[in-house]
């Protein structure tokens, strides 16, 4: 999903992109209403456990209204009469649309991938205080640890959070890889090779993909929500964050 915007007038573009973001937010409501119905003694929204999809769904609804938002008012001149005082060519409204989609995807994925970091180093440290510095290493040895060591779960299934690391990293440099080695970094993921080359520019970060590790990532935090490793630490684990997320 590129979000071209060739005809700005007429495009659905935005609506299919709010029905994308939607199903990724079903499916996270999914997950959370089971796990609430599951683990009752687990404190709703303030255990990390729990508390993860809640804050995955918070950070998604505001993207897929916005997407809404602009599918029925955006794309039409008259709407931005009163914001500029004129209407806008179809030209700079293509601009414009294209500037505020790359906004919310950078915004969206570095929410969720915060999210995703902060709540594992959570979990890390209630399952061994001592791993990786207390859980405050870099986040590919928190993670490493956390899935592979203490869980055992697959790397295959793992390697969704190489992909979304060496992705997130590239925000501070505008979408371009710089490895503090110099190095280029390749990541195989279902069995497609995705490859971050230093000093280039991402070139598929486009929404479909990064809805599509979203969702992986959603299935995979259930898989370590329900580990026996996870689900039997006592009660709570708490999220330091959520009482002002």
């Amino acid at each position: 999903m590129a979000l071209k915007i060739t005809n700005t007038y007429e495009s659905g573009e935005f609506q299919t992109l709010f029905e994308r973001i939607d199903k990724t937010v079903h499916r996270v409501i999914e997950v959370k209403q089971s796990l609430v119905t599951d683990y009752p003694a687990w404190p709703v929204g303030t255990d990390v456990r729990t508390g993860l999809f809640f804050r995955l769904h918070n950070q998604l609804n505001p993207a897929m209204y916005a997407a809404l938002a602009i599918h029925r008012h955006m794309v039409k001149p008259g709407w931005w009469m009163p914001v500029i005082g004129k209407p806008l060519d179809g030209d700079s409204m293509r601009v414009e649309l294209l500037n505020l989609s790359q906004f919310l995807k950078i915004g969206l994925l570095h929410q969720v991938f915060s999210t995703i970091e902060a709540s594992y180093r959570i979990l890390l440290r209630a399952l061994d205080p001592l791993a990786c510095d207390g859980a405050t290493a870099e986040f590919k040895s928190v993670y490493d640890c956390l899935l592979g060591a203490k869980l055992a779960l697959p790397e295959d299934d793992r390697a969704v959070l190489d992909v979304l690391r060496n992705l997130r990293n590239t925000v501070h440099n505008g979408g371009v890889v710089f490895h503090r080695k110099a190095r280029d970094q390749q990541v195989q993921y279902r069995g497609v090779l995705y490859d971050f080359q230093h000093q280039e520019l991402v070139q598929f970060a486009a929404w479909e993909p990064i809805l599509t590790w979203i969702d992986d990532v959603v299935s995979l935090s259930n898989q370590v929500m329900r580990h026996p490793s996870i689900a039997g630490l006592p009660v709570p684990v708490v999220d330091p964050s959520a009482m002002v997320i």
